[in-house]
């Protein structure tokens, strides 16, 4: 069955970021902020229970610099599209900045990417200076026809980054390299000295 095929979770979901991601997109948004420009990506993950989303790819338009709007064409719409279907991905939430503080604006309610209840706006404050983690973004959520913006609280119990890999406990030191050399030639120091 394709993943694409499961319904999206109900409104009040959690959605799972892998931190790689998350900083790969906020290192996207701050490459905008260069330009004093909004920057716009994508989450596309999978349902992973009727409560979870899972977040397994970041799509990055690298649309052109537009000031303080980021209007997708068509085309970047079509593309976009088509990517999810190619990679059987559903879309979990939009990420993009503010040169200020972090609100939803009516261009952002308007023009949004998506309006399934549940999907995820986020908003990076002051072009992504100084912010790491989602709490310090502004979180909206789309439920009865409208944006609602996510407390802090509700933000760090409903969207979590996670590390891909985990450590059961510290990697072995590998041998010093020469060990076994060092051995052999004491070994032959001490038998030349001794007269063997």
């Amino acid at each position: 069955m394709s993943a694409r095929r499961v319904a999206y979770p109900v409104s009040g979901s959690t959605a799972r970021i892998p931190r790689s991601l998350w900083l790969a997109a906020l290192e996207t948004i701050r490459l905008y902020g260069r330009f004093y420009s909004e920057g716009l990506v994508y989450f596309a993950g999978v349902v992973g229970s009727p409560t979870d989303l899972v977040v397994t790819s970041l799509y990055r338009l690298h649309h052109r610099p537009q000031g303080h709007r980021v209007e997708v064409t068509p085309e970047e719409s079509r593309r976009l599209v088509r990517l999810l279907r190619e990679r059987d991905e559903k879309l979990v939430a939009q990420l993009h900045s503010h040169g200020g503080p972090a609100f939803h604006s009516g261009g952002d309610d308007a023009y949004a990417t998506s309006f399934h209840p549940g999907f995820l706006s986020i908003v990076v404050p002051h072009f992504g200076e100084g912010v790491t983690e989602v709490v310090q973004c502004g979180v909206f959520e789309f439920v009865d026809g409208m944006f609602q913006e996510l407390n802090a609280t509700q933000v760090a119990a409903r969207v979590a980054l996670f590390d891909e890999i985990v450590e059961f406990a510290p990697a072995p030191e590998p041998p010093a390299k020469d060990s076994w050399w060092t051995r052999f030639v004491r070994k032959l120091k001490l038998t030349a000295a001794n007269g063997r």
